[in-house]
């Protein structure tokens, strides 16, 4: 597991030094020499901080869930606003972004990674599940605002969303990101789901 660093700025400089190296140079490339050396540090930092680099990578992907959560809770505040497929579709190509594909490769690159990551999410770390509660949060308000059939599943809907794009992740299966998240996300909310029944509109 990784250990606590007194020093945030370096924490997040190998960390930075780690994802260059990861798009510059693919998952093979992330030796602790290589992320040390393109972080302009001392060689035994990373070992002393994290106890090897199977626990760095781990804090790297964690790291790159939590920001993913972050992103994801902007979504709810802009129910109302702007177009409903337009709003869901920029959430859902957060996940394409370079960071997030070049993680999903390095998952992909070391499987023995997967049991550690899923460990540290166990203890509470933020990611996709709250990324699916924030989909469905704005979901939920935008049906409330009557921009959505009453009968939309939520919950469900955020689910394929967010489920269907992580498998594209970690299959690499897609070329036109865009596109396929449109296509799915009009799918999903323009005729709307079976949901558990309708929900009242809050009283103005």
């Amino acid at each position: 597991m990784p250990r606590g660093i007194a020093n945030p700025e370096l924490r997040e400089q190998l960390f930075d030094a780690a994802e260059r190296v990861l798009l510059r140079d693919g998952p093979q490339a992330l030796t602790g020499r290589a992320i040390t050396r393109e972080a302009n540090c001392a060689t035994g930092l990373l070992h002393s901080h994290f106890g090897d680099l199977e626990g760095f990578l781990t804090a790297l992907i964690v790291r790159r869930f939590r920001e993913q959560a972050e992103l994801a809770a902007a979504l709810p505040p802009l129910a109302g606003t702007g177009d409903v497929v337009g709003n869901l579709t920029r959430a859902g190509l957060t996940l394409f972004e370079p960071r997030t594909l070049g993680i999903a490769n390095l998952v992909i690159a070391r499987p023995t990674l997967r049991a550690r990551v899923e460990a540290v999410m166990s203890e509470g770390a933020p990611g996709l599940p709250e990324v699916t509660t924030s989909i469905s949060d704005y979901l939920d308000r935008e049906r409330q605002l009557g921009r959505l059939p009453l009968g939309t599943d939520s919950g469900a809907v955020a689910l394929a969303i967010v489920g269907t794009v992580h498998h594209l992740l970690l299959t690499g299966d897609v070329t036109d990101p865009e596109a396929v998240v449109t296509r799915l996300v009009r799918a999903l909310v323009t005729e709307g789901t079976p949901g558990p029944g309708p929900v009242s509109p809050p009283v103005r």
